[in-house]
């Protein structure tokens, strides 16, 4: 089995990925693999109306927030990552897989394998359209609620 070298983690910012994210750097500490920390903000046109300072306030607090959230867990070897997308989740997850050229990317899952916590993401189109692996983590909730 090929070593994996370039993971690609996504998360929603919450605590419950706080937990899949610390698994996820424990399995990169097996492999000496690099992380990329992907959280994509899904955009749709009528959020902004053409307000530049609102998009850039989206963008700058959810700067903070992943650098927090890098900080919290805390992640070495990771490039934390921005999306903003007018497209789905999923594609923007398999765009930068492929842009990273990722060997396995890492989605946590809260209510089963098909859709996330905040309903938006679709695990299952991640997981027939990635070139990789996709590892599909649950964390333990009784340890967040």
């Amino acid at each position: 089995m090929k070593a994996y070298q370039q993971i690609l983690l996504t998360t929603d910012l919450t605590k419950l990925s706080e937990e899949v994210a610390r698994k996820a750097v424990n399995l990169a500490g097996h492999f000496n693999a690099q992380i990329t920390l992907l959280h994509v903000i899904q955009r749709h046109p009528e959020d902004f109306q053409g307000s530049v300072d609102t998009f850039e306030e989206l963008m700058e607090t959810n700067r903070t927030k992943i650098n927090t959230f890098v900080k919290a867990i805390p992640i070495k070897n990771t490039t934390p990552m921005l999306r903003l997308s007018e497209d789905s989740i999923e594609n923007e997850i398999i765009e930068v897989a492929k842009e990273i050229k990722a060997n396995l990317i890492i989605i946590g899952s809260y209510h089963g394998d098909e859709v996330t916590d905040d309903n938006q993401l679709n695990i299952n189109i991640v997981k027939e359209q990635a070139m990789c692996d996709v590892l599909v983590v649950h964390p333990d909730q009784s340890k967040t609620a």
